[in-house]
């Protein structure tokens, strides 16, 4: 999600811009490599990536809601215009990643296939969002919008981008990661947890940051 409840992960997507948030992660980076899994690369996104990347995002951050009972004739009339309505959300956000990246960002993508084509996973590496005068935090990146293509979870995708975020990290000389993540989204916190992330207090500093970046907090705080 581009915004999430604890300070831990965010996500990306209009929709998701008012996720929950509730913890508070900082990583220290360690610099270790990204574990690849049989067929599956985990690098660099390129730019002609990005409306697939966008729409694996829309796929797992606002999904389309289920069709309401109607009579064929109107069904099939509905079903054109969600197609519609989820192109245009497509290329919108298609050209938000854009602007991202120019702003500096990288994207790494897992991607499957004979030609690592097929983008089954992605997550963002992020400098803006530390570099925002509405807050006091200044070290480190961020982290937003790690995402699995459902066919493709509990298979180590998460963490070899984790791993890959984490390297590109200390190459830079970060200090540390930080993110958000959804209290009630148990997967992405035990990924966390179990890679080393830690749920900072809910001091003051980490509050106002959280505020900057216009996340909503629908849970309590953990």
């Amino acid at each position: 999600v581009v915004g999430s409840g604890s300070c831990f992960t965010a996500c990306a997507v209009e929709a998701c811009r008012l996720a929950a948030t509730a913890h508070l992660p900082m990583r220290d980076v360690a610099g270790k490599p990204a574990m690849l899994l049989p067929d599956t690369q985990v690098r660099v996104a390129t730019d002609d990536e990005l409306p697939e990347i966008a729409a694996l995002q829309l796929e797992v951050f606002a999904p389309s809601p289920p069709p309401p009972a109607l009579l064929p004739f109107l069904a099939d009339m509905y079903q054109a215009n969600q197609a519609e309505v989820r192109r245009g959300m497509q290329t919108r956000l298609s050209g938000e990643l854009r602007q991202r990246l120019a702003r500096g960002s990288t994207i790494f993508v897992a991607s499957l296939g004979e030609h690592a084509r097929e983008i089954i996973g992605g997550v963002e590496l992020s400098s803006y969002e530390m570099e925002l005068p509405t807050h006091s935090l200044s070290e480190g990146l961020y982290v937003s919008t790690l995402c699995v293509d459902p066919e493709y979870r509990k298979q180590g995708i998460g963490r070899a981008l984790m791993e890959a975020i984490e390297a590109e990290a200390a190459g830079r000389g970060a200090p540390g990661i930080y993110l958000h993540v959804e209290s009630s989204n148990a997967g992405a916190l035990g990924l966390y947890e179990s890679a080393g992330y830690t749920c900072q207090p809910n001091t003051a500093i980490h509050a106002t940051f959280t505020r900057a970046l216009n996340l909503k907090h629908r849970e309590p705080l953990l």
